[in-house]
């Protein structure tokens, strides 16, 4: 179903950038954050020009389904890692959930921050719910909304870098939302991923000739 060395690059390049995060200290948080990013577009990513502009938006979608698929072959075999994962992460899940900082209607005036508070609470009441019902592929759309909204606002300069960013402490719960699942996806992918068709690699890898050398600067 699925070409293997496909899967083993998507594999390959999200851990090295899930071990590179892992690797830098504490304090780089927004480093940290964006490294994960990067792993997470490993797993999941297409090349552009393989999809139309309103398939761009789904590629997320995509993933999280055959992360689905995948838990599901787990948990057939008497697993429950993805289960297990958000059960000893879930505090973070929950503060990431509660922070109204990562609603954009807080930023366009007419929204009461009690009211932004209230829907925000019933975000993580419901997460909650599914999770006791063993439905956690809402939950998991729901946290990487609100780690997309915070991807974009890094990555379009709308927060500062370093100790002092008031968009700090958002940051920081996303990383460790981040150290929640992403060992989780990166296990059932090398465990199960051979058994779900994946899009083919973006940018394959490239065999370069031992004779090849780079043009000099």
């Amino acid at each position: 179903m699925t070409n293997a060395n496909d899967l083993k690059d998507r594999i390959r390049r999200a851990d090295s950038w899930i071990r590179a995060a892992e690797r830098l200290p504490s304090p780089d948080v927004h480093e940290v954050f964006v490294f994960y990013c990067i792993a997470l577009n490993a797993m999941n990513g297409r090349r552009q020009d393989e999809r139309s502009p309103i398939e761009g938006g789904e590629d997320l979608e995509r993933f999280l389904m055959r992360i689905k698929d995948l838990s599901d072959i787990d948990v057939e075999g008497g697993g429950k890692l993805l289960a297990e994962r958000l059960k000893r992460g879930w505090r973070h899940v929950d503060a990431l959930l509660l922070d109204y900082f990562l609603l954009d209607d807080l930023f366009r005036g007419g929204a009461l921050r009690t009211t932004l508070r209230g829907r925000v609470k019933s975000d993580a009441q419901e997460a909650e719910l599914r999770f006791v019902a063993g439905d956690y592929i809402p939950i998991l759309r729901l946290l990487f909304r609100r780690l997309t909204k915070l991807r974009n606002r890094i990555m379009h300069g709308s927060v500062t870098h370093g100790p002092t960013s008031n968009g700090r402490l958002s940051i920081e719960k996303g990383v460790r939302v981040f150290k929640v699942v992403m060992p989780a996806f990166r296990q059932l992918m090398d465990d199960y991923g051979h058994r779900v068709p994946w899009d083919p690699i973006p940018f394959p890898r490239v065999e370069l000739d031992p004779d090849e050398r780079l043009d000099p600067d």
